[in-house]
């Protein structure tokens, strides 16, 4: 049920418009100002208060005064607070948060380690999922490799792992945009998809529902190599 609500909650991540290069070069600024900030302190007193609001509005209200301030301390409180948070936009919120913050070498660290402690239980818990999106939305290359190695880790010890790498796909199939394929692009290079049946096929399923110019190169390449089902799933 938790890994519906994430699908629900990044298809809506997904759907919304890709922030332009120079959009995107602000937030940097306002980094390098945060980690020096001598009032994180404070700001993390009065996001813990205003968690234990019972409006839904409020909580969310207090996760977005992490924005701007990108540091493992903040992203602790997201994961802490607001990943495990009852309410939908409080959980949209944290992840908002956190892809903003997937731009810090350390940041993508501690979610890596995290991500690596959730995925040693036998069911992952509801962090996993979002931990995923937003690693995998990183263009950090020590982020791709490692997230890599984490994700085929998943998929292969975990049943409800292997549920989720597949959940992942097909969500990423539903949108049409250059994130959503490079995403499933970097999935491409990991062993689950080379020897995971039912996560190839889904990747590939993905990808012939996009009109992005690159999937055909991607498609002609795995032409080469597939037989079967997944050939016909590319050539009806």
């Amino acid at each position: 049920m938790k890994t519906l609500c994430w699908l629900g909650l990044v298809a809506i991540v997904l759907a919304a418009p890709v922030p332009t290069s120079a959009a995107q070069s602000k937030p940097a600024a306002k980094t390098a100002k945060a980690d020096n900030a001598p009032d994180f302190a404070n700001v993390r007193r009065d996001v813990q208060t205003r968690m234990r609001s019972r409006q839904a509005s409020d909580r969310a209200a207090a996760l977005q005064l992490l924005e701007g301030r990108a540091s493992v301390d903040a992203a602790k409180l997201v994961v802490q607070l607001g990943f495990k948070d009852r309410d939908a936009d409080v959980r949209k919120a944290a992840f908002d948060v956190l892809l903003s913050f997937n731009d810090r070498q350390d940041v993508c660290d501690f979610l890596l380690t995290t991500l690596r402690k959730d995925t040693a239980h036998a069911g992952p818990p509801e962090t996993v999922f979002p931990l995923l999106a937003v690693l995998l939305a990183s263009k950090l290359p020590e982020v791709e490799r490692d997230l890599l190695e984490a994700f085929d880790k998943l998929a292969a010890t975990s049943k409800e792992g292997a549920k989720i790498a597949t959940a992942l796909a097909d969500e990423f199939g539903n949108h049409d945009d250059a994130q959503s394929l490079a995403s499933l692009a970097k999935l491409m290079k990991s062993k689950t998809f080379e020897g995971n049946f039912g996560f190839r096929r889904a990747v590939v399923q993905a990808l012939v529902k996009m009109r992005q110019p690159r999937v055909v190169d991607l498609l002609i390449d795995l032409l080469a190599h597939d037989r079967g089902e997944i050939r016909g799933d590319i050539i009806p």
